[in-house]
């Protein structure tokens, strides 16, 4: 797609709210950042504005707005929730930021859910208390397998969910399953090996070293800025998990326990646990890690004297430890790209990294760990008043052999 005036996206930006008229703010926005994260329920929206006529004076901004952005194509509703930055920059021009979130995230604040659920799947709760609670509608929802009963733990809608996460389980195995919302796509509820299935194809992005800006801008399936920013930690990577744990199933009613050990190298290597490259993220002589079970505990109750169901308690102890591992693996090695405008990518999706010029030092030392699939962590869209640029942020969950 070709560079387009930021107006083609666009048309208008307006504040509502219900006690006095609209009020069109288009010529005060200088951007607009459009935000959406695999690790965070609900999209985000900044504005940043230069207020030359004084609006906040003869407009107040009471923190109970919502906007509306005409010409973007998404079911989001947006609504305020701070404003900050301001700052007099001269005369009676002030510069600040309007933050909105997607209104269920503003529902979800004021609900607390406490519910029984009798043999019914995980998938089936979480789209009864989207759809009730928050009057939400899944994009993508992923069924889960196996039958529960359980009682909800007095937790917001969205707190819910995420608790639900980890105990849904998947056709044909383990998975990593999420909640969030994307600006493209809606809501989704899945696993990560789900959304891969989902992929017709997987979009490269060939990194390409131009003199020529506008070259660049004309092809949208390039990029010319890479940035590693890397939150690589072994401590924390220890205390959550990723490579070692034990899970602990207890049973009052038995007065008996059972000892579940998890070891990445051993699920990495034996389950083709990566989904993005066939090296895991340490080496084969790392025992030290791999095999420190005690560094991260999981207790689990054995509930099969309460509830009626068919969700075993050995799956429940491989979903624990290899969900913690996986969505610490995801945290390593991140970097971004940035990319043309393009509304087609979402968070969840994978896209395959080509360098094209080999004789460049700083790409030759990144080949083998950051070219290849990666996976779309988060995504911003960025408007400003000549241009859309899109920011991908990605990770890997392994390396590529090159």
């Amino acid at each position: 797609m070709a560079q387009t005036e930021v107006s083609n996206f666009y048309s208008r930006v307006v504040l509502i709210r219900k006690d006095t008229e609209p009020l069109d703010i288009t010529d005060s926005v200088q951007s607009i950042t459009i935000s959406e994260n695999i690790f965070q329920p609900c999209v985000t929206c900044n504005i940043l504005f230069l207020d030359t006529t004084e609006f906040t004076t003869t407009y107040p901004v009471m923190g109970y707005e919502s906007v509306i952005i005409e010409g973007l194509d998404t079911s989001l509703f947006f609504r305020i929730y701070s404003m900050k930055d301001y700052k007099v920059i001269e005369g009676n021009r002030a510069g600040f930021t309007l933050s909105f979130i997607a209104y269920e995230y503003i529902l979800d604040k004021q609900k607390k859910v406490s519910q029984a659920y009798r043999d019914v799947t995980i998938s089936d709760i979480v789209s009864d208390v989207f759809r009730n609670q928050l009057s939400g509608e899944f994009e993508i929802l992923e069924k889960t397998v196996g039958k529960t009963s359980l009682i909800l733990p007095n937790k917001s809608p969205l707190e819910t969910i995420k608790w639900l996460c980890g105990r849904a389980n998947r056709e044909g195995g383990r998975g990593t399953f999420l909640f969030y919302g994307t600006f493209s796509n809606g809501y989704i509820f899945s696993s990560l090996e789900n959304l891969t299935s989902l992929q017709d194809e997987i979009p490269k992005y060939t990194r390409t070293v131009s003199n020529n800006t506008e070259d660049s801008k004309r092809d949208d399936m390039s990029f010319t800025k890479f940035e590693v920013n890397e939150r690589f930690d072994t401590l924390l990577n220890i205390d959550h998990g990723m490579y070692a744990s034990k899970t602990l199933v207890h049973s009052l009613i038995d007065r008996d326990y059972t000892v579940s050990n998890f070891n990445y190298l051993r699920i990495f290597g034996a389950d083709n646990n990566s989904l993005l490259g066939d090296i895991p993220l340490i080496g084969d002589g790392d025992d030290i890690l791999n095999e420190s079970f005690d560094s991260k505990q999981f207790l689990l109750p054995d509930d099969k004297h309460i509830y009626e169901t068919d969700l075993n308690i050995s799956n429940r102890k491989v979903l624990v430890s290899d969900r913690m591992s996986k969505l610490r693996q995801i945290n390593n090695n991140t970097s971004t790209i940035r990319v043309t405008g393009n509304f087609e990518r979402y968070s969840g999706e994978i896209i395959e990294l080509v360098d094209s010029v080999e004789n460049i030092e700083d790409i030759k030392d990144k080949k083998i760990r950051y070219s290849g699939r990666q996976y779309i962590l988060g995504i911003k869209h960025v408007f400003t008043t000549n241009e859309h640029h899109t920011v991908l942020q990605l990770a890997k969950d392994g390396y590529d052999r090159g």
